[in-house]
């Protein structure tokens, strides 16, 4: 999975997917955005995954 940093996580996480989101516009335009000036996040689909993981290991974390 290429996370917008080179791909180095694909051995952990497995192969990628292509999906469908729909999000508000303003909502994208905010990401595209930060993507723009972050350059950790390379791409849209890179920040959705990393906030995602993020999310995912926070709420481990509090059960």
């Amino acid at each position: 999975m290429d996370l917008g940093c080179g791909g180095y996580l694909t051995p952990y996480l497995g192969k990628s997917h292509k999906i469908n989101v729909t999000l508000p516009d303003l909502l994208l335009k905010q990401i595209d955005d930060f993507v723009a000036s972050h350059p950790g996040d390379k791409t849209r689909s890179g920040f959705l995954a990393r906030v995602a993981m993020a999310e995912l290991t926070r709420a481990r974390k509090s059960t």
